[in-house]
């Protein structure tokens, strides 16, 4: 049996959500049979998975050290903030901007480490969690071949509140074109229609 004790940057997630993280190896359908079965607790009490954590928050695991080892418990965040060159912008306790460069996707799933991979290589190390209970996220999207700043909270509900932001349009975002020849014609580009006047 081992105990987690969540902290203030993993506060505001589901229990399920961050324990598919802890446990990125074991099936979503097991994890819930494991809640059934009373394998894992909260605070001492049943968890359904829809519980949202609060720091200091207590989740048991009932398993032995080979079916955490064989679920993924054991493995840490991998180093991968050191495979790009993190320009930092702006940083405080709460909020990390970051100049993604062209080339670089922002989100997993390449070949190529993304910048989102990154910010969580480097949160892990700095923040002392590279167990992975949080994992970074960025609040605005940029293209594989768009430079430009990304936001990444440093806490889930610093992330959660960000994405809030930029869903309700409380963000400014400002795009910048090079354009390279002669340009014959004024364009009209808002709105982001991109037809010429």
């Amino acid at each position: 049996m081992i105990e987690i004790k969540i902290t203030k940057i993993d506060a505001g997630q589901r229990s399920d959500k961050y324990l598919q993280k802890m446990l990125p190896k074991m099936p979503k359908s097991l994890l819930y049979k494991m809640f059934r079965k009373k394998n894992i607790k909260l605070n001492g009490g049943k968890v359904v998975g829809n519980e949202i954590l609060e720091a200091g928050d207590r989740l048991a695991l009932y398993f032995a050290d080979e079916a955490l080892d064989n679920f993924g418990y054991f493995q840490e965040q991998s180093d991968v903030a050191a495979s790009i060159n993190l320009d930092i912008i702006y940083e405080d306790s709460k909020l990390l901007l970051v100049n993604k460069p062209a080339g670089v996707p922002a989100q997993p799933g390449s070949k190529e480490t993304s910048i989102v991979e990154a910010i969580d290589g480097y949160l892990a190390e700095k923040l002392g969690d590279k167990k992975g209970g949080f994992r970074a996220g960025i609040c605005n999207r940029l293209d594989m071949n768009t430079s430009g700043l990304v936001m990444s909270g440093k806490t889930v509900t610093v992330l959660q509140d960000l994405n809030e932001m930029v869903a309700e349009h409380k963000v400014n975002k400002i795009y910048h074109c090079i354009l390279a020849g002669e340009l014959k014609e004024n364009l009209d580009l808002k709105g982001g229609t991109g037809k010429r006047r």
